[in-house]
């Protein structure tokens, strides 16, 4: 218990006593899935991928084609808050892009021309 009702809590399940909400959804920060910032999107040669809090720094990047091959497999061996991922070499189209933190994967679209 944070000491803030469930029905007032924005997170209820996760301890926040200070109901945290950096963009004002209505979603606590302790609730919100890890953030990224991906640009270009659309991209070209290289896109450069940050995370957007510096509590959540990622493992590892992977790149999946339309079919669900994966063409670009990025671990770290420490974790890093930000990565340029050279990409000029893949067909135009549309890709997954998968980022893996230390507790959970967020996937997110990736276009390249």
């Amino acid at each position: 218990n944070d000491g803030v009702g469930n029905q007032c809590d924005n997170c209820p399940v996760v301890y926040n006593p200070g109901q945290e909400d950096a963009d004002m959804n209505g979603i606590g920060d302790a609730c919100e899935p890890p953030g990224f910032d991906l640009s270009p999107n659309p991209a070209t040669h290289q896109v450069q991928i940050t995370s957007v809090s510096p509590d959540t720094p990622f493992l590892r990047i992977e790149l999946f084609d339309q079919v669900g091959n994966r063409v670009l497999d990025q671990p770290y061996s420490t974790p890093v808050q930000s990565s340029t991922l050279l990409i000029g070499h893949l067909q135009p189209g549309s890709y997954l892009l998968k980022i893996t933190t230390e507790n959970t994967f967020v996937t997110t679209k990736l276009v390249l021309e």
